[in-house]
């Protein structure tokens, strides 16, 4: 059946003026579709009507059908949910299948192909049903051995190897077949409101996992590489985001320094060190004790937003649609803000503004990628900082990294075997900070 193209379609069915088809007519009928789907202008059971009415392709529900399961575990369908239609039916002549999308291409059969309207959320369910354990053990097993982070690498073959980053070292945990791999990542994206039908672009999304009493916050990334698609999990800490800045390990000289820094009514704080160095943890902390201290109007830019922090008015970076650091830096200072947490300085601009935004009158709080105090000025000084002004507004740098402590094991030679170290040789890593005040 000859599918009439989707803006003649409704424009005919009335569903949406022909002036807003054309501000938007530069797009292909498989990219309308999911721009008008995706970004909730018209719900996907009313495109269907619209189509269905049109053409009239049938629309199907898996609840109120039967079909034939075994075609989904064939390898010439393998990934089918992905590209966006599930085999239904198929006999020696035709072949019936369920299309969320019938404009988006992924199809290669040799028989008749005949497509019925099917929901998104009905066909990627299917990726879900009776593997949650999988996700579930995963993540749960990351939160009891303290990981950092998940990570999933597409293996050639079809698998995925799943490893755990436990004080700072790499560890296998196992490795998931196709079938498992296929739902582990569907799930994850599922939960991550991320595209799943997209997987030759990089994507990122944030998710809650909640079972048994357990709860924590998940940053999600993925991306396409040679062997499949890979997937990253920071496990971000389910516990109270609000620490005192001796929970950190802070020591007494480290913690009267940032009282100092803190104690301005304007300027600038930094805190600086490598990734996976406790830098937004540190601010967190940095924050509380500013909240406490009933400092004003708090107001964070971050990205993402790891951690929902009661008293803070915290924004969220979206650099696809133009609000980057220095666009939300530009408009917090319109909010009549006291303090300003500032995610990470990464350029130019977000840094002149940063530094002029603490010249007038604002305490700036912000990251950099630095290992210590010296490079920190370096880094502001490369990003075309004015040094008089710089030196001006800067209250304090403090720096830090995790220190690994090695584990008894090692010296004991029972590696393999320790379960207090998850068999990584590190017990457990500490705050390692240096700082400097500037009057």
């Amino acid at each position: 059946m000859q599918i009439s193209a989707l803006k003649h379609i409704l424009c005919a069915q009335n569903v949406v003026s022909k002036t807003f088809l054309e501000s938007i007519a530069e797009r292909s009928c498989a990219e309308l579709y999911e721009y008008l789907s995706r970004h909730h202008i018209i719900s996907e059971p009313v495109l269907h009507k619209a189509i269905s009415d049109h053409t009239g392709m049938k629309r199907v529900s898996l609840g109120e059908m039967v079909w034939d399961m075994s075609l989904m575990t064939q390898t010439r369908f393998q990934g089918c949910i992905q590209k966006g239609y599930l085999p239904l039916f198929e006999n020696s002549t035709s072949l019936m299948v369920g299309v969320y999308n019938p404009y988006k291409g992924g199809l290669d059969s040799q028989a008749s192909v005949e497509m019925s309207l099917m929901l998104r959320h009905e066909m990627e369910g299917l990726l879900c049903r009776g593997n949650n354990d999988i996700v579930d053990q995963i993540i749960e097993k990351a939160i009891r051995s303290g990981s950092s982070d998940i990570h999933g690498y597409g293996l050639k073959e079809g698998g995925m190897d799943i490893c755990m980053r436990i004080n700072g070292r790499v560890v296998h945990e196992k490795t998931l077949s196709y079938e498992e791999a296929q739902f582990f990542i569907q799930k994850i994206k599922l939960e991550a409101k991320i595209d799943s039908g997209v997987s030759v672009l990089p994507q990122d999304g944030q998710m809650r996992w909640c079972r048994q009493g357990d709860a924590c916050e998940l940053r999600v990334s993925t991306l396409p590489t040679i062997s499949g698609e890979d997937i990253v999990l920071r496990v971000l800490d389910h516990e109270d985001p609000y620490v005192s800045f001796r929970d950190l390990g802070m020591k007494k000289e480290a913690i009267d320094a940032c009282k100092k820094m803190l104690n301005h009514k304007s300027g600038l704080v930094l805190i600086t060190g490598a990734t996976g160095s406790g830098k937004t943890t540190t601010i967190y902390a940095l924050l509380r004790y500013l909240q406490v201290q009933k400092s004003g109007v708090i107001v964070s830019i971050e990205d993402p937003v790891e951690k929902s922090l009661y008293g803070v008015r915290q924004s969220r970076v979206n650099q696809e649609s133009g609000y980057t650091y220095a666009a939300g830096l530009k408009a917090v200072l319109r909010q009549d803000p006291d303090v300003i947490m500032l995610g990470e300085i990464r350029d130019e601009e977000t840094a002149r503004i940063a530094i002029q935004a603490a010249y007038t009158g604002h305490l700036v709080i912000s990251t950099l990628h630095t290992h210590d105090v010296e490079s920190s000025l370096m880094r502001l000084k490369s990003l075309g900082c004015d040094e008089f002004l710089t030196r001006y507004v800067l209250k304090g740098i403090l720096s830090q990294r995790l220190e690994p402590i090695v584990c008894s094991c090692v010296e004991k030679n029972i590696t393999n075997k320790c379960l207090n170290c998850h068999q990584t040789g590190v017990y457990k890593r500490e705050l390692r900070q240096e700082f400097k005040v500037f009057k």
